[in-house]
């Protein structure tokens, strides 16, 4: 009864502690900072407070990539300017230039083919801001992304209970191993017996360590977080060890082997793979059971924080990903998220709240996740090693602890993003959701009374809650997944599918909003205890509107609980409609490709309106075919057109050239690029350039051609140009004829009003008259009446005055 009692005192403990966590998620008015800009490369807002200071992230062309190679990342050649690639450099003078992602020794082949080489990190002088580097870099040649580095920060609320009495409760669980404080994590074993809690909410882990293998040292996973306390008496027998150094992982804060025992990677590292079985402490899920002598499996530190004066450095996650691919690992642990608290007042409001809404991961931390899920497992090829259980690896995250409808970076959709719920099936009241989440687990829920229980530096144990506590359950059932069922042939996909198809939907009928599948469900992961039915329905929609000239695509999401290849057809068959599977996602999500011009062939000029099928079968599976119908509609093309007459070409100089933009004259209604002709004139000679046409005059003359756009199947539209090519520097208005008969005509290479007056050879004005001159419409004075002779002409305006004598016949 004491202990019963000692327990609910640290419970209540935990629910006041963490009540002192602001709330999130409320919308209020809030101006920006000052030095907030938006970027150019993006669109979006950027809070230099929550971005790395003094450095910003370039990917760089292959070009340019080898010149950085060829001089040795040496800032003093490359900041002479001397080579075209190099003047970038010289713009923003930088004080330090290396990679993103070191050299991966021998996967170094597989980084370069990744495009992970050509990443690098420049740190700027002290006079450059981020803005103004974003500005220098962007756009420059063989500069291909400019962006920033992310603060990051743990899913979790700061708070730490220490477990400070082991209580004295028996349950199923600890009938199974002799941990004294199994009986405490109920997210392992919920019997509903304890207040709040509903029964089954839990991993469903028992069934495994009952009669299936409760770890194996052959599955790496890579707690990319804080710090593990590698020496803890419950943590080191299951800590990975590198061959080479002799270390448990890397620090990528201080860019070292020297691992900083940190409250949240430990406490996260102790519910994957805490020691089972051994008579102390806690149990992790894929602990290994201690007294049968089975290995739990390997728990790499990927060290991305570390606390410095009571503070929280944080390092860089992609790059921690990145390295344990290289590294053996095939499980990304990840419970961290990108800061969005640019104010730091605890609270995301007004700007802040939008920004986390909208946000993404981040490029180059998405091509590491995608480098992680490829060659984890494998060779340079993409082939499994043999001493992997899996080829290709899984990222998995947490959803982010801001109670709102999204999270970065773990809504991109190659990661496999986790929920969070307490110990009654519903959300816990911090957790993101989304369609995006693919799964839910346990992460605790202080108002409620119950957090989760793992290991804590300074070999101790205590309780925290967040989506951070959450992940590491899912990292530990996939672990447990991959010790039971991998080896050879086994891959990726299938464990994803695996997860998916074996969770607790019991889950679902307690939340509103969306968790993903279920929550998490090892006994069933393991054993293989689910549903084999496959179903085909669209992403978006199943019909499909476009121009001819474009290629579109339509997605079809696959329900593959198997995991296994599926066969996927399409019915009619259509030159020019495609379907493949995603990358990405293979054997789950598909891609119809409509290139519309294969597909209307000749018929481009009329609507074509096709009804298709799209087909999933398995051929290690008796079930019968599964089929989903969609429609095409590709418009008939539509001829390019003139939008207003063309200027015409008005040359005062032999040899200068003119140029006209055909983009202001010509327009395709379907978007599509127009190439264009002209016809040939005998007073110069005529280029295209980037969409303009150029004209160098070679003799005086005027001349009328004729200039056509044409779009891709050939539809055409033309207009006529008038030419003028006049001696300007000899007279700035022609005069002619001269000698003249009837009309005396007035040319000039602008548009203007003059006043002319005609004198006789005795000084008197015979003729006054205002006349509108122009290039292509000359003005003119009829003289047919005035008696032969020679006569002067005058000719005045705002900006000119001339004078010139004609002869009338």
């Amino acid at each position: 009864m004491k202990h019963s009692l000692l327990y609910s005192l640290i419970l209540l403990s935990i629910v006041v502690l963490s009540c002192e966590k602001k709330e999130v998620a409320v919308v209020t008015p809030e101006e920006k900072p000052a030095n907030c800009f938006v970027s150019k490369a993006t669109g979006e807002t950027i809070y230099p407070s929550v971005m790395r200071a003094g450095e910003v992230v370039i990917k760089v062309s292959e070009n340019l990539r080898g010149r950085i190679e060829e001089v040795n990342e040496d800032l003093g050649v490359l900041c002479q300017g001397t080579k075209a690639e190099d003047k970038v450099f010289s713009k923003v003078q930088p004080v330090g230039l290396r990679r993103l992602f070191p050299d991966a020794g021998e996967f170094e082949e597989r980084t370069h083919e990744a495009g992970l080489d050509r990443w690098f990190i420049v740190d700027l002088p002290e006079n450059i801001s981020l803005k103004q580097a974003e500005e220098a870099f962007y756009g420059e040649y063989g500069i291909e992304k400019v962006e920033f580095r992310h603060e990051i920060v743990g899913m979790f609320d700061n708070t730490v209970i220490p477990a400070i009495e082991t209580p004295v409760l028996s349950s199923a669980a600890t009938q199974v191993f002799d941990d004294p404080r199994l009986s405490q994590q109920w997210h392992y074993y919920n019997d509903g017996s304890q207040n709040g809690m509903s029964e089954g909410c839990d991993v469903n882990v028992l069934p495994v360590w009952k009669n299936k293998i409760a770890g194996s040292e052959d599955v790496i996973v890579a707690v990319v977080d804080g710090g593990i306390q590698y020496d803890h008496p419950d943590l080191a027998a299951n800590m990975w060890t590198d061959s080479k150094t002799g270390k448990h992982g890397y620090n990528f804060v201080n860019n070292s082997t020297t691992i900083k025992a940190h409250d949240h990677g430990t406490h996260v590292a102790g519910t994957i793979a805490a020691v089972n079985n051994n008579g102390i402490g806690v149990c992790g899920i894929a602990g290994g059971d201690a007294k049968k002598g089975v290995p739990g499996v390997r728990l790499m530190s990927c060290q991305i924080f570390m606390t410095v004066g009571g503070q929280d450095q944080g390092g860089d996650g992609a790059q921690a990903i990145k390295w344990a691919a290289d590294h053996g690992a095939v499980i990304s642990q990840n419970s961290w998220g990108y800061n969005f608290d640019y104010n730091g007042d605890g609270v995301l409001s007004g700007s802040e709240l939008s920004a986390a809404l909208n946000a993404k991961i981040d490029t180059y931390t998405r091509e590491a996740v995608d480098y992680f899920i490829r060659y984890a497992g494998c060779d340079n090829n993409g082939n499994q090693l043999a001493s992997s259980p899996m080829k290709g690896g899984i990222v998995i995250f947490a959803a982010g602890n801001d109670n709102i409808k999204n999270g970065a970076p773990a809504n991109y959709a190659p990661i496999f993003a986790v929920g969070s719920v307490g110990a009654d099936y519903k959300r816990a009241y911090y957790s993101n959701y989304g369609d995006w989440v693919d799964i839910c687990a346990p992460g605790g829920d202080a108002y409620k009374g119950y957090n989760v229980l793992s290991t804590i530096p300074g070999n101790g144990y205590g309780y925290m809650q967040g989506t951070s506590m959450a992940c590491p359950h899912v990292s530990g059932v996939a672990a447990l997944v991959v010790a039971n069922r991998g080896g050879e042939g086994f891959t990726n996909t299938e464990l994803e599918g695996i997860l998916r198809e074996s969770a607790n939907q019991d889950v679902l009928s307690y939340n509103t909003e969306a968790l993903g599948v279920g929550l998490v469900n090892a006994g069933d992961a393991v054993s293989g205890n689910r549903d084999t039915e496959h179903t085909i329905e669209p992403e978006l929609s199943n019909s499909l509107s476009m121009k001819p000239s474009q290629t579109r695509e339509i997605v079809f999401l696959v329900n593959n609980p198997t995991g296994h290849k599926l066969n996927v057809t399409l019915s009619p068959q259509v030159e020019g409609i495609t379907v493949s599977a995603d990358p990405q996602k293979p054997n789950k999500r598909f891609i119809v490709t409509v290139d519309g011009r294969t597909a209307v062939g000749s018929n481009w000029d009329r609507e074509n309106v096709y009804n298709l099928t799209i087909s999933v079968a398995c051929n290690q599976e008796e079930e019968g075919v599964h089929s989903c119908e969609f429609k095409v509609s590709i418009d008939a093309n539509q001829a390019p057109i003139i939008l207003k007459p063309l200027t015409g070409f008005v040359a005062d100089k032999i040899g200068e050239s003119s140029s006209l933009n055909l983009s202001n004259y010509f327009f395709d209604p379907d978007g599509e690029d127009l190439t264009y002709d002209v016809s040939k004139t005998s007073i110069g000679k005529f280029t295209f350039k980037a969409g303009k046409l150029m004209f160098i005059p070679s003799e005086y003359g005027s001349d009328e051609v004729e200039v056509s756009a044409t779009d891709s199947f050939g539809a055409k539209v033309s207009g006529k140009l008038k030419i003028l090519v006049r001696d300007g520097a000899a007279r700035t208005v022609d005069m002619y004829p001269n000698p003249v008969k009837d009309n005396l005509y007035f040319r000039s290479s602008d548009s203007f009003t003059a006043n002319v007056k005609i004198y006789s050879a005795s000084g008197q004005c015979v003729i006054e008259e205002k006349v509108e001159i122009a290039p292509f419409n000359p003005g003119k004075i009829d003289m047919s009446k005035l008696a032969g002779g020679i006569y002067s002409v005058k000719l005045t305006s705002e900006k000119l005055e001339t004078s010139s004598t004609v002869v009338k016949l």
